[in-house]
């Protein structure tokens, strides 16, 4: 209430009382003593309250008046939520609210307006539950609230049955050996609606694989045999709608365990000797240069049919016992610069003590003599271990034994 259009005709200041004098007590706030202003809770039913204001001004003189307040109930509001989308079948919760004045008791009261006829679990809840219908359509719901004695204006929601789109799961992160049989798994995937699903995988990342059929839920496939990483996306459609996901497959290379190498032999950077073979009787020139981390050697033989064989010998080691568990073949990958990686399976043969593998009867067309002609060549030899060297042959290429093999010849 404001009493500051109260005045004195000989413009002295004036000081302010508000007291009630009729009907339900309420507790007046004035802003300072003397304020022309003074607040109060209003009553939660209705109630007629009167009140006076008294001014003074500096000489003692005052005057009153006076005020009355009529409060009444007015009509609650209902809120009946915000529009939503649905899938077919899926459970939907309207969620209605309602403001009343009073803040008293409210009650709820839901009706369908249009769209297919459903079932409210309970239309006189604030937020009943229906299950949508196995159709599309547009679903409209009115709310109307009351406080016993007023009833609100209605108010609508819109509920829009749609196609929801599936939910596409490509599976969890696999980490694989190489040359490993692998199946991913779309097998989580899902459509809200209940439809039946489509598979497509693709591959978008590693070296290429081939998938048994890239259409079923959990295709499988090879992996490479370098360490790597592939990365395969899934997309899933209901024949309306569609969705992705991706998942990485980690190929590890995992050598054989355990290594008893020792140091136990001694060679050269690079030497040669010509004697005749052993296997063969052939006279052969053999040409051989240690790894940097001395334990590997490259062995190259040159044959005087013009035939080369070139190996590797596992250096520092020392032959297990005849029972022990001695892998028969080895696996020997390679690359020359920044070339492609090669790889092949050979049998273990013993110098010795010595393992060797030898690529046998390769004619000098093929692609070693080339190896030969330098750059770095990066071996790498799974044997109770992993042995792998960067040789430089830059060097090796320009000294006499190279031209010596190239030529096949012999000293």
């Amino acid at each position: 209430m404001d009493g500051s259009s109260s005045g004195d005709p000989d413009g002295d200041s004036l000081t302010y009382e508000w007291t009630q004098v009729g009907g339900l007590a309420v507790s007046l706030r004035q802003a300072s003593s003397g304020s022309p202003e003074a607040r109060f809770n209003s009553p939660r039913t209705e109630q007629t309250l009167t009140f006076q204001l008294r001014v003074t001004d500096e000489s003692e003189a005052s005057s009153t008046d006076a005020v009355t307040l009529h409060f009444v109930n007015a009509p609650p509001t209902a809120q009946a939520g915000t529009n939503q989308d649905a899938g077919r079948g899926q459970e939907v919760q309207l969620r209605g609210w309602g403001n009343d004045d009073a803040n008293g008791m409210l009650s709820y009261s839901w009706s369908q307006v249009s769209g297919p006829a459903v079932e409210l679990s309970d239309a006189t809840a604030a937020s009943p539950v229906f299950t949508a219908p196995n159709e599309f359509g547009v679903l409209v719901f009115s709310l109307s609230v009351s406080d016993g004695e007023h009833e609100s204006a209605p108010d609508t929601v819109t509920i829009t049955i749609r196609n929801l789109a599936p939910v596409a799961k490509a599976g969890v992160i696999q980490t694989v050996a190489h040359s490993a049989r692998v199946t991913l798994d779309g097998g989580g995937s899902f459509d809200p609606d209940g439809d039946g699903l489509t598979y497509r995988w693709t591959q978008i990342s590693g070296d290429e694989v081939i998938l048994n059929n890239s259409e079923a839920a959990k295709p499988s496939f090879t992996a490479p045999q370098e360490a790597q990483s592939l990365i395969f996306r899934l997309e899933v459609s209901d024949g309306s709608n569609s969705a992705t996901d991706t998942v990485r497959i980690m190929v590890t290379y995992e050598p054989i365990v355990a290594s008893n190498f020792e140091t136990a032999n001694q060679w050269t950077t690079v030497f040669y000797e010509a004697k005749e073979d052993a296997f063969t009787g052939d006279v052969r020139t053999d040409v051989r240069m240690r790894g940097p981390d001395e334990n590997l050697l490259i062995d190259v033989v040159c044959f005087e049919n013009g035939n080369v064989a070139i190996g590797f010998r596992l250096l520092d080691f020392v032959r297990p016992g005849r029972d022990a568990d001695v892998p028969r073949e080895l696996e020997v990958m390679w690359r020359l610069n920044d070339g492609a990686v090669l790889r092949e399976t050979l049998e273990v043969t013993f110098l010795g003590d010595t393992p060797t593998i030898y690529f046998q009867g390769r004619e000098f067309e093929e692609d070693w003599p080339q190896v030969l002609d330098g750059g770095k060549l990066a071996v790498r030899i799974g044997y109770r271990g992993v042995h792998e060297e960067v040789f430089d042959l830059d060097a090796f290429a320009k000294t006499p034994v190279h031209l010596n093999l190239v030529n096949c010849g012999s000293y």
